[in-house]
């Protein structure tokens, strides 16, 4: 019986260090609304836990294309003409990973809590 309760303990233990250690890392992946021109869209975020996701995002017009997240330091391409073209042709593969523009990834920057 004892080394039932033990294994027990340490299991629920372990799984409240791995739900823990899952809530500080930082989102893997991104998304970004874009409109058929490559135009960014806005989106709605909302907070929450639901399902394991800090943000739950959608598009309000435009679709939803996976992006990467942005490496802290790193600074996605401006705004511009010529890169809503290049996400346009980004888009036809259904998502923006490995996608470049002027040497930067088309990635989407994240606002960090601190």
């Amino acid at each position: 019986m004892k080394p039932l309760l033990i294994f027990t303990l340490l299991c629920v233990a372990g799984g409240m260090a791995l739900a823990q250690s899952a809530q500080s890392r930082p989102p893997e992946d991104g998304m970004m609304c874009l409109s058929s021109n490559g135009q960014r869209s806005p989106s709605i975020c909302r907070r929450g836990n639901a399902w394991g996701d800090s943000d739950i995002c959608t598009c309000r017009s435009g679709m939803r294309y996976d992006a990467p997240i942005c490496a802290p330091g790193e600074k996605p391409p401006a705004e511009s003409v010529s890169l809503d073209r290049a996400r346009a042709e980004a888009m036809k593969r259904g998502s923006l990973y490995g996608a470049t523009f002027e040497g930067r990834r088309m990635c989407v920057e994240v606002k960090r809590p601190g």
